[in-house]
Parts: C-alpha cells; structure tokens; sequence
C-alpha cells in the first residue's frame, strides 16, 4: 500500500482507494470473507460471494414434540372431549344389564281362621328378560357410540396440535425478522461509521449520514413492532399449553422446515381412511344400523320368569300344613307397534344423514387439499427462488454496490435501497418457508399425522 500511493497523483482519489482498501481488510473481522463457514444458527444476510448457510430440517424437532406433548396433558379442551368420552362409554353397563327384578308381597287380610301373621302372607319375586340378542346388541350400540365419540377426541387432540404448531412457527418467524433487523441494524451501523469518516475527510455529504439515520430509524421502529407482535403469540402459543401467559418460550437455533412427499392422491385416500371426522361419521353408520336392529328386537315379546311362595292361610282356598309354592311365566306382548316402527324409521333416516355427510365431507376433503397442495407448491417454488436465486444474487450485488460507493462511483441511496431489497429477499424466504410450513401442518391434520 505504501508503494501504491506515491504513484497516484490524485490525491483524492488516493484517498478513496485507501479507504476502500481499509474497509475490504476489515471484512473477515465482519464475517464478510468468501471462505467463513457459516452456521445454521446465524442468520446472516450482508456478505459477498459466501455459499448460504445449509438449515437443518426439524420435521421431527425435539423441542417441538416436547410442547405437543405438554399440550396433550394440558389441553382444557383435550380433557373436556375425553370426558365426554367417559360419559358415553359408561352407558355401556346401563344398557347391558337385565331389567331390575320385581318382587311383590302380599297379605290376605280377613283369612277364615288366624295362625299368624306369616301364615297369611305370600312374597314372589319376578326377572323379566329381553328377546334373545337385545342386551347384546345394546351393548354394541354403545360401544359403537364410544368408539366415535372417540373419533371426536382425537378430533380435538389433531386441532390442539394444529394450533399449537401453527403459533410455533409463527413465533420462528417472527424470531428470525427480528433477528434479520438487528442485522440489518448491525450493518447501518458499520456503514454510518464508514459514512461519518467521509464526511470529516470531505468524500460525502450530511444528507447520506441522514439517509443512515432515518434508515436505523425506520429498522428501529419495525423492530419494536416486532417484539409486540412476538409478545403477543407468545402469549397465544402459552395458553395453548395452559401456561402462564408470560412465560418465555425457547425457539430452536436453526430453521424448522417440514415438507410433504405425497401426492393428491395419496394424500386425499389417506385422510379418507385415517381423518377422525370421516371415521366418525362411519362409526356412526354403523351406530343406525345397531340401532335399526334394536328396534326390531324390542319390537319383540319380553319373557318374566317368577316364583311365589305363600302362607297356609294367605287365601281361603288355602288348607293343610303345607306352603304352597308357586312358579309362574309372564310374556309382554308389544302390541302398539307405533312407537317401534317409529324408532326404526328414526334409525333408517338418521343413516340417510350420515351417507350424505360422509359424501358432502369427501368432496370437502377433495376442494381443501387440493388447495392446500396448490399454496404447498406455490410456497416451495418462491423457497427455492429466494434461497438458490434472488437471495444470493441480491447479497452479492449490495456488496458490490458497497464497493462502489466506497470509491464515490453511485449514491449512498442505491446501496442502501438494494440492501433493503436483500432484506426483504430475506424476509419474503422466511415467509414463504412458513407458508409451506403451515400447509405442511394443515395436511398433516387431514392425514391425522400418518405418512407413508
């Protein structure tokens, strides 16, 4: 450098290539070399020429699992539905049990001649019992009901999850803009110091070290917004765990990217034979065609068997020394078919519903995932833009202009607006990294987390 400058007889512009030169060699102190290796955890977006950091997939991240399973256990809701679970699945001994045995007692009150009061008194005792299969297919009916009530739990658990993954990696978002920002920030601050030496030395203007303030203004002011904005999910995402609202919720280091390898086919068959609202509204079918068979079984006779043990002088046909016992038969007869007929045709309409909801919910299933599967690609094609593309190139051409403007070539405003750009390039990868997140989840919720 010494013998370079003697041989330059402008001085100014000896001036600016010192300047220049100083700025360059203090690039690998900033992390702006061509051979830094670069961590997943850095979310670096100034530097020139470097290969982009390699993120980590975390389909399956540990942290996350560990907030899931908290919200499993936690969840008022979850316990709510698994109540109403045990509510219906304890019919199931109410219906299969025998109807309560009847007993009647007697006492004859003006006998012909007076041995006691036991002689002339009779007790019987009488079980009446349903049609062959009732109690059994009661029982089934039940059990049927359980089983989609069930469906309905797991329903809940799959919306839980849902929300509690959608406010995570809102949260991940929000985390990594900021961390974006305060980079950004980092690097207005280095370039006011660059300015601020141009400025004494007479190589640049006041207005360029006001452009650099309103620009850390502006970062400043996006950055607060941000801390709101991350406050306010974090709260969300803790009362999703039944936790206190303010507690902070530790992020990962990397970059939690899911991604969905099936096709619409696939996926469409998988939520048809795994979703629980699908399964339950088939449960329930299969729940009309119990009850249909209930109610052609009760439309049968009940059968009571009875006996009836009597005193000597309960009656006046009564004589001897010996108790009379007596057994006897009972049939009840459902005579007014009414109300059977009814209940069966009550079943046979209730199936009808459930055959147009279970094809009302498949064409449902049909419109949102193939939707889902169109914001999925769109999502994947702008990652893979901003990441192999418009990144890279937008990171590389602001330190160009960097150098540029070092030698007084172009404007303090064009670095500064394509720096911007790089930002938002930056920004636009993450959301667009959440999109395909967040249709990631929404399938996931389809399939009820089965992937194969």
């Amino acid at each position: 450098m010494v013998m370079i400058l003697p041989q330059i007889q402008n001085n100014k512009l000896a001036f600016n290539i010192v300047l220049t030169y100083v700025f360059v060699l203090s690039l690998p102190y900033l992390g702006y070399t061509q051979n830094v290796t670069m961590t997943y955890e850095e979310s670096r977006i100034i530097t020139g020429g470097y290969e982009l950091p390699e993120y980590k997939s975390e389909s399956s991240d540990s942290l996350l699992n560990s907030f899931l399973e908290e919200a499993y256990h936690q969840s008022d809701a979850l316990k709510a539905a698994y109540q109403s679970w045990v509510a219906v699945r304890s019919q199931t001994d109410q219906v299969g049990s025998l109807p309560d045995p009847e007993v009647m007692f007697r006492y004859f009150i003006n006998p012909m001649k007076y041995d006691g009061p036991f002689a002339q008194g009779s007790i019987g005792v009488m079980q009446m019992f349903p049609w062959f299969g009732t109690l059994d297919e009661n029982r089934n009916y039940v059990n049927l009901l359980s089983h989609a009530k069930w469906q309905e739990v797991d329903s809940a658990r799959l919306e839980v999850f849902e929300g509690v993954k959608t406010s995570w990696y809102r949260l991940v978002l929000v985390h990594r803009r900021k961390e974006y920002l305060k980079e950004h920030l980092e690097w207005v601050n280095r370039l006011m110091q660059l300015t601020r030496s141009r400025v004494e030395s007479g190589y640049a203007s006041r207005s360029d070290m006001l452009q650099l303030e309103m620009e850390k203004i502006e970062i400043e002011t996006m950055l607060e917004a941000l801390n709101i904005s991350f406050s306010s999910e974090q709260m969300r995402f803790n009362s999703l765990l039944n936790r206190n609202a303010t507690q902070e919720v530790t992020l990962p280091t990397g970059r939690p990217e899911i991604t969905w390898e099936l096709t619409y086919e696939e996926t469409l068959n998988l939520a048809i034979t795994h979703n629980p609202s699908i399964l339950n509204l088939e449960i329930l079918d299969q729940a009309g065609e119990s009850m249909e068979k209930r109610a052609k079984l009760e439309g049968y006779p009940m059968i009571g068997v009875g006996a009836e043990i009597m005193g000597r002088n309960s009656s006046m046909q009564m004589d001897g020394n010996r108790i009379p016992i007596y057994a006897n038969v009972t049939i009840r007869l459902p005579i007014w078919r009414k109300k059977y007929k009814a209940i069966l045709s009550q079943a046979q309409a209730e199936r009808k519903v459930i055959e147009y909801e279970i094809s009302d919910k498949i064409r449902s299933f049909q419109a949102e995932i193939s939707s889902l599967m169109s914001v999925y690609k769109e999502a994947d094609v702008r990652v893979k833009r901003y990441r192999d593309a418009l990144l890279p190139k937008s990171r590389e051409l602001t330190d160009l202009l960097l150098l540029d403007y070092s030698n007084a070539r172009i404007r303090l405003d064009e670095v500064i607006q394509m720096r911007r750009r790089s930002v938002e390039y930056a920004t636009m990868l993450e959301e667009a990294i959440f999109d395909r997140n967040m249709a990631t989840v929404s399938l996931q919720r389809f399939t009820a987390g089965v992937e194969f």
